[in-house]
């Protein structure tokens, strides 16, 4: 269980996939430059999360029978 409920769930996997990429890291030394770019010009891609991630978050549900979007099946 995470402390805080749902609501910290998003930082702590980040965190989590944050782990290995140290470890490998740390592990290949000459992949280090490379590492650190990629993640630079991956991360801008967080930015858009609040564009796309309300839409994905509470898709329409067969058993809410469209009641909270107002269309029918």
């Amino acid at each position: 269980m995470i402390l805080g409920g749902d609501k910290y769930v998003w930082l702590v996997w980040a965190l989590a996939f944050l782990v290995p990429w140290r470890a490998m890291y740390i592990a290949f030394p000459g992949q280090r430059r490379i590492m650190l770019l990629s993640s630079s010009l991956t991360s801008l891609f967080g930015l858009t999360e609040p564009i796309f991630v309300p839409r994905y978050w509470n898709p329409p549900s067969v058993f809410d029978l469209g009641t909270a979007h107002r269309f029918r099946y």
